[in-house]
């Protein structure tokens, strides 16, 4: 009976080399989960640490904004910040944005791959899409565009691409907004 397994409607099913593997229930008793695999059912361990972790995708999100590769360019509604060579050349009609100092410039790029998301959620597209501020950070070809959903009572960030948004801390907000 798959659904005294919880297999009728399994609680996650992921696909490796073409064989669908669904997790059903775990049972309260042995503290093995119920897994089927093609036609055949197992019994498997549930480590400790995946016991507590709900069905939403983002759990496996990394907290991390960006991946780890070097930053070569940040374009925000209101300037741009491109890596020329050794240093930082800041694109903007506003003369306080190209004055600042290359301590500002460091910790907006220090922010940018530094940052981690306190948590993350599902994205869901905004009532106000076409009113948002983007921001597209550049890592060599490889662009990653942010809708800045949120700035108060919290910081968030949303990633379409992925439909992650990520909540921050309003303490980094002014260096990834690149504000002076």
């Amino acid at each position: 009976n798959l659904a005294a397994l919880g297999l009728e409607n399994p609680t996650q099913t992921v696909w490796f080399d073409g064989f669908k593997v669904s997790f059903g229930r775990v049972d309260p008793v042995t503290n093995l989960q119920y897994v089927r695999i093609g036609n055949v059912i197992h019994l498997i361990d549930v480590p400790a640490a995946t016991q507590n972790m709900d069905s939403d995708y983002t759990d496996l999100v990394s907290k991390q904004l960006l991946s780890a590769a070097a930053i070569t360019r940040i374009d925000w509604p209101h300037a741009s910040l491109i890596k020329n060579g050794l240093n930082w050349e800041v694109r903007s009609a506003d003369a306080n944005l190209q004055a600042l100092s290359a301590d500002t410039i460091a910790k907006t790029i220090n922010g940018w791959q530094q940052t981690l998301a306190m948590w993350q959620s599902a994205y869901t597209p905004p009532l106000n899409a076409a009113e948002l501020h983007r921001i597209t950070v550049w890592q060599g070809e490889t662009q990653t565009t942010f809708e800045v959903t949120a700035t108060d009572p919290q910081f968030v960030l949303s990633r379409p691409d992925i439909a992650v948004t990520y909540t921050v801390s309003l303490e980094v907000m002014p260096a990834l907004l690149f504000q002076p």
